[in-house]
């Protein structure tokens, strides 16, 4: 969120380059991640002016306010450049886990800043009793804090550390209907696909897969009135 007027600038030289089409993949901005004030209503304005310009681009949104992330997201790139069975032995150093307590500020940045209460486990085959807790109960649970709890889980995991999520709140409601009712936003959902059978299916693990779309027509249309339904399906389909 921090870089986000660079990454915007980046993103409309490659479209314009191209031919002058693109698409801004989630144009959003986590609560309390490091964007600057109005960096959001900036990077719209900015999406605005560029096709009053000609340029055909369009941005998207999720529909909730939660969201899933890779728990080895928020690990600075070294610990996993040699490989899993070496990223475990890592983790497994003490002297290393005090050092990634101050150097995990990436990707879901209000967790280095402490805010392990907008955090929960999606999944772990290892400890499915601790599935869909919140961090703070999950380290109760254990005798420890968030962070070694984090780890442990990660060691755990062993070579499947890789596939462990963690759900984030990581937007306000208001952020969230913003979005949604905005005339270049797209209506979107961040997942692979929807199957239940074949080499996919695995991959079929997230609420998003099912509830997103439907989250638009019953939250935003139906609960809400923020959307005509025309205009949501619209935004869903056509669009």
């Amino acid at each position: 969120s921090s870089e986000l007027p660079q990454a915007l600038d980046e993103f409309l030289r490659y479209a314009e380059a191209a031919g002058g089409r693109g698409q801004v993949s989630h144009l959003n901005v986590r609560a309390n991640t490091g964007a600057t004030e109005g960096a959001w209503e900036a990077a719209v304005a900015r999406i605005e002016q560029a096709r009053r310009d000609g340029m055909d681009v369009l941005t998207d949104n999720i529909s909730m306010t939660h969201g899933p992330g890779l728990m080895v997201g928020i690990l600075p790139p070294w610990v996993l450049e040699d490989g899993t069975d070496v990223a475990r032995e890592r983790l497994s150093d003490p002297a290393i886990r005090l050092r990634l307590r101050t150097e995990c500020d990436r990707y879901w940045r209000f967790i280095h800043r402490g805010e392990w209460q907008r955090v929960r486990l999606s999944a772990s085959p290892q400890h499915p009793e601790l599935t869909g807790l919140p961090f703070p109960e999950i380290a109760a649970r254990r005798g420890t804090d968030e962070w070694d709890a984090f780890f442990d889980l990660l060691v755990d995991a062993g070579p499947d550390m890789s596939k462990l999520l963690m759900f984030g709140e990581l937007y306000s409601e208001q952020h969230l209907a913003d979005m949604v009712a905005h005339p270049l936003f797209m209506l979107a959902v961040d997942a692979m696909n929807s199957t239940t059978t074949g080499p996919l299916a695995e991959r079929t693990q997230l609420p998003l897969t099912y509830a997103g779309q439907i989250t638009y027509l019953t939250k935003f249309v139906r609960e809400t009135g923020l959307l005509r339904l025309e205009e949501a399906v619209r935004k869903m389909t056509s669009m």
